[in-house]
C-alpha cells in the first residue's frame, strides 16, 4: 500500500506524517521504496523519525536523499530518529544546508514476512534549529605523546571496524585510542553505507597525530546479498539487487577505490542480513577478507579456501583480515584481532590502500604477530617478496627461498602452498626462525603463499574444524 500523508498546519512548524505498509510482493519488485516530500525555502533543520512493528518479523532500514538524489545519509535500522542541520547531523548523516526542493526517504526492505506485511510511519519535521543536538565527538580527541617509533617496513592494523556512524557503539575517538593502546599503526573505519564518518576521521586524526595512528577512510557496502568494503574517499551507491553485486566492483574501481569481499560465508540469518555473499561467482576484488573476527568464527575456513580457488584461477587478490569491531565490550571481538600487516610505500592512508591493491599483506591473530617475511631470489640481484610477480621458466627453475618468522609464541607448522597444493611443511619453534631453501617453481605453481598454525592435516589446503590459524600471507605470484 503506498504511503499516505497528513500535514500539520501549525504556522511555526511543518510536520509531514506518512503511513503505509509493505508486503513480500513489494520486496520482490524492489528492495527499496521511496517517500518523496517537498522542502520549501528557509528551512534550517530537519527532524525525521520512523516506526514499524519490530516484533512481527519486520526489519525496515532508513536513509535520506536530498534534491537531485544527493546522498545525505543512511543508518540501517539502528537509529529511529534523525536530525540534520547546516552545522551538525545525527551520526550516519551528512551535515549541510537543507536545500529547498524534492527530498526522499529511502526505506530498505531488509526483512518482510512472506505471509504478512509491515506497516510503518514516518514523521518529518521541518523547523528551526533550536534544541537540535550537536555531534562533535571527534573535536576534543587527543592522544598522549608517544615515543617515536622506529621506521617499519610493515605496518600493522585493522581494516574493518564500525563506529556510532553506523551500528557501532564507540565514537571514532574511542576506537582510535583503543587502537593505539593495542599497538596498532593504523585502523580503517568502515561504517555501513555512509561516509559521514570521513569528516570526523580528519578531525580525530589531527587531534591524535599521524605519528600515533593512521586513520583510513572506508565504507562497508552493505547490501541484502553481500557485504563489501571499500577504502578511500567517496560514496558508492549500495542499492543493488541479487544479480547486480558485480557492478559494485566496477563502480569502486571507477572511483579509484580498493574493494574487498567481506566474510563471504558468514551466514547468520537475521543477526546479519546479507552477511554471506550470495553470488560466489563474482570476481575482480582487490582483496578477500579471509579472516573475520576470531579464527574459529563461522565461515573463515570456507572464505580462505574460496580465496585459494581464486588464486588457482590465475586471479590476483590480497588476503586481509578484520575484527568487524562494533564496540560491544562483552563481545569476543576486539580491535586488531586479527591484524593485517601491510607494506606500504608511504605511511599515509593512500600508501596503505595502494599496498592492499598490490597484495603486500599478511594476517596474524593479533598485533603481537608473529612477523613474517618471504622472499624469492634469483641470483644476487633479483629479489621478490609478498605481492610481487616472478617470471619463471615453463619447465621450472630453482630459486632461493628465504622465510623469516619472528616472535612465534607456540610451536607450529609452516605450510607452503601453491596452485598444486601444499608443497612443503616445516616445524617452527617458538621465538625467531629463519629458513633458507632452494625450491623449484614453475608457471604451473601459479603462486607461493604461506600459512602458520596448528593443523590436523598439514597437507590439506582446506582446514578442518579445530585447526588453529596463527598467520597467513598473500602470495608471491609466478607467471
Amino acid at each position: 500500500m503506498p504511503a499516505t500523508s497528513t500535514e500539520n498546519r501549525d504556522p511555526s512548524k511543518k510536520v509531514l506524517i506518512f503511513k503505509g505498509s509493505v508486503s513480500w510482493d513489494d520486496k520482490l519488485k524492489s528492495d527499496y521504496i521511496y517517500i518523496n516530500f517537498h522542502i520549501p525555502e528557509s528551512v534550517k533543520c530537519l527532524e525525521i523519525s520512523y516506526t514499524y512493528p519490530e516484533n512481527s518479523g519486520c526489519i525496515l532500514d532508513i536513509g535520506l536523499l536530498g534534491p537531485g538524489g544527493v546522498f545525505r545519509g543512511w543508518s540501517g535500522s539502528n537509529k529511529k530518529q534523525i536530525r540534520l542541520s547546516p552545522e551538525s547531523a545525527t551520526p550516519g548523516y551528512l551535515r549541510g544546508p537543507i536545500d529547498p526542493g524534492e527530498w526522499s526517504i529511502m526505506l530498505g526492505l531488509a526483512k518482510i514476512p512472506r505471509d504478512g506485511y509491515c506497516p510503518y510511519q514516518v514523521i518529518i519535521k521541518a523547523q528551526d534549529c533550536e534544541g537540535l543536538a550537536q555531534h562533535n565527538s571527534g573535536i576534543q580527541c587527543t592522544a598522549p605523546k608517544m615515543r617515536a617509533k622506529p621506521p617499519e617496513n610493515w605496518l600493522k592494523g585493522d581494516l574493518h571496524a564500525h563506529s556510532v556512524h553506523s551500528d557501532g557503539v564507540d565514537t571514532i575517538c574511542d576506537i582510535a585510542l583503543d587502537a593505539i593502546r593495542q599497538g596498532l599503526d593504523y585502523i580503517a573505519i568502515t561504517d555501513h553505507n555512509t561516509i559521514s564518518h570521513h569528516e570526523e576521521l580528519e578531525i580525530v586524526g589531527r587531534g591524535i597525530g599521524r605519528e600515533n595512528l593512521i586513520l583510513i577512510p572506508g565504507v562497508e557496502i552493505t547490501t541484502y546479498y553481500g557485504h563489501l568494503s571499500v577504502w578511500g574517499e567517496g560514496w558508492i551507491d549500495f542499492r543493488r539487487g541479487p544479480r547486480e553485486l558485480g557492478s559494485l566492483v566496477q563502480a569502486a574501481h571507477e572511483k579509484g577505490l580498493v574493494i574487498s569481499a567481506n566474510h563471504p560465508f558468514r551466514d547468520l540469518g537475521d543477526l546479519c542480513i546479507g552477511c554471506a555473499l550470495a553470488d560466489k561467482s563474482i570476481r575482480g576484488f582487490d582483496a578477500v577478507e579471509v579472516w573475520n573476527g576470531p579464527w574459529h568464527a563461522f565461515g573463515n575456513r570456507e572464505a580462505l579456501y574460496w580465496w585459494h580457488t581464486m588464486l588457482c584461477e590465475g586471479l590476483r587478490a590480497a588476503a586481509i583480515g578484520g575484527s568487524d569491531y562494533h564496540g560491544r565490550r562483552d563481545s569476543v571481538i576486539r580491535v586488531g584481532e586479527p591484524t593485517t600487516w601491510i607494506k606500504p610505500s608511504s605511511g599515509t592512508p593512500k600508501g596503505l590502500i595502494e599496498a592492499i591493491k598490490l597484495g603486500r599483506t599478511y594476517v596474524t591473530a593479533s598485533p603481537r604477530g608473529p612477523r613474517i617475511d618471504i622472499t624469492l631470489a634469483r641470483g644476487s640481484t633479483e629479489t621478490y617478496s609478498i605481492g610481487d610477480t616472478v617470471s619463471v621458466e615453463d619447465r621450472g627453475e630453482s630459486l632461493k627461498l628465504v622465510i623469516e618468522i619472528q616472535g612465534v609464541e607456540l610451536e607450529a607448522i609452516l605450510k607452503l602452498i601453491t596452485a598444486e597444493g601444499v608443497i612443503h611443511t616445516q616445524i617452527v619453534r617458538g621465538g625467531d626462525n629463519k629458513f633458507v631453501k632452494d625450491i623449484v617453481l614453475s608457471k604451473e605453481h601459479g603462486f607461493l603463499r604461506a600459512e602458520l598454525g596448528i593443523f590436523s592435516d598439514p597437507y590439506s589446503v582446506m582446514l578442518k574444524n579445530g585447526d588453529i590459524m596463527i598467520a597467513l600471507t598473500s602470495p608471491i605470484y609466478l607467471r
